[in-house]
C-alpha cells in the first residue's frame, strides 16, 4: 500500500472523517492525534530498547514492533490530514537531502 492510500484509509477512524467542521473541532482533532502520536510514539520505543543485537530475532517482538509502527503511521498521518496536507515522497527526499 502506498503512503496516500495510507493517509486516506487512516481517515476512516478520524472524527468527521478528517474533516474540520470548526475551529474547535479543529483544535479536539490536532490536539487527539498529537497526544496519539507520542503515546503511540512512546509505546513503540519500549518494544524497541528490547531488541538484543546478539541473539535470534524474535518474531513476536518483530510483530509487536510492526504493529506500533503502524500505530504511530496512523496518528501521524492523520496529523498531516488535520492540516490539510497530503504525504508527497518528493517532498520527503528534499527534505533528506537538506
Amino acid at each position: 500500500m502506498d503512503y496516500k492510500k495510507f493517509q486516506k484509509m487512516s481517515m476512516r477512524t478520524m472524527p468527521f472523517g478528517g474533516e474540520n467542521f470548526n475551529f474547535v473541532e479543529f483544535h479536539n482533532i490536532l490536539s487527539n492525534y498529537a497526544l496519539g502520536t507520542l503515546g503511540e510514539w512512546h509505546e513503540l520505543q519500549s518494544e524497541l530498547k528490547k531488541v538484543s543485537l546478539k541473539e535470534k530475532p524474535n518474531m513476536e517482538l518483530v510483530n509487536k514492533i510492526d504493529a506500533e509502527l503502524g500505530d504511530v503511521s496512523h496518528y501521524l498521518f492523520g496529523l498531516l490530514t488535520v492540516v490539510e496536507e497530503e504525504f508527497d515522497d518528493c517532498n520527503l527526499q528534499k527534505i533528506e537531502l537538506l
